[in-house]
């Protein structure tokens, strides 16, 4: 359930801190957010909004920044999808311990609705998987299907829940696959669970047949996965944080100045 979808409106955006999304996109990218708000599809990807070139030198400066455009942009898309979170806008690829590998889990963030990513550089080693329950689900056998929906014993002491969660057809991941991740111990506000570290205990130590053979379907979809896209610069991405989890692999980025090293510009938004 991935979009690609180019700007077809004019260029010019207004500096001011909010904006109708009729003053940045064209009703076929309107009609598309609409979806994903019903939804319909998990993410979304905007492509082709024009980046300033005389943006400030840093992250930090343009998050500093109420008056810089990108912000209106990220801002505006936002808000038309519900409150944004009390952290504002934050820069999304996190580094390892050493500062030097853009470091990843499979992870999601439940305690909000959506996540909205915008890019404001090229970096042609990065690679961004989004892997989608309802296309799971959908691609999945009858057998399988029931598998992951069932509600299995799958820790000790805790009660029974499914690895997908159904809502009136909409799929979701459970947040009960979700672990606090190694790095978390080491990056001072790091919010990055780990779902496959989750699942591959969950396999070692629970042998029950009918956990095995949901848990092991799972895994091997996340590991299997091929499906990606490298962010470039204009890129806005909207992703539907329940019904998708995201990975990056570590790569090593083109450039790594101090305060140059994070150019994709998020925001959270509430439920």
């Amino acid at each position: 359930m991935k979009y690609n979808i180019f700007f077809e409106k004019s260029d010019f955006i207004p500096n001011t801190s909010s904006l109708l999304l009729d003053d940045l996109f064209s009703k076929s990218i309107i009609d598309q957010i609409e979806l994903l708000k019903k939804g319909e599809i998990d993410h979304l990807l905007i492509r082709g909004i024009k980046i300033s070139n005389n943006l400030p030198k840093t992250p930090q400066e343009i998050r500093d920044m109420v008056e810089v455009k990108e912000n209106n942009i990220i801002n505006s898309v936002a808000n038309y999808l519900g409150n944004i979170s009390k952290k504002g806008i934050e820069n999304s690829i996190r580094f390892d311990i050493d500062g030097n590998n853009n470091t990843e889990t499979w992870h999601n963030h439940r305690q909000y609705k959506y996540s909205v990513f915008l890019c404001l550089k090229d970096d042609p080693k990065t690679q961004s998987f989004l892997l989608s329950a309802n296309n799971l689900i959908k691609e999945s056998n009858s057998e399988i299907k029931n598998s992951l929906l069932n509600k299995l014993t799958y820790l000790e002491n805790e009660s029974p829940f499914s690895l997908i969660e159904n809502n009136k057809g909409k799929y979701s991941f459970s947040y009960n696959i979700f672990y606090k991740s190694d790095l978390e111990d080491k990056i001072k506000d790091l919010d990055l669970p780990d779902a496959l570290q989750k699942l591959e205990r969950i396999k070692t130590f629970n042998h029950d047949l009918e956990v095995q053979k949901a848990i092991s379907y799972l895994i091997r979809t996340i590991k299997n996965f091929s499906e990606h896209y490298t962010f470039t610069k204009g890129d806005l991405m909207i992703v539907d944080e329940a019904s998708t989890i995201r990975f990056s692999p570590e790569y090593t980025p083109t450039k790594i100045n101090k305060g140059d090293e994070r150019w994709i510009l998020s925001v959270s938004v509430d439920h």
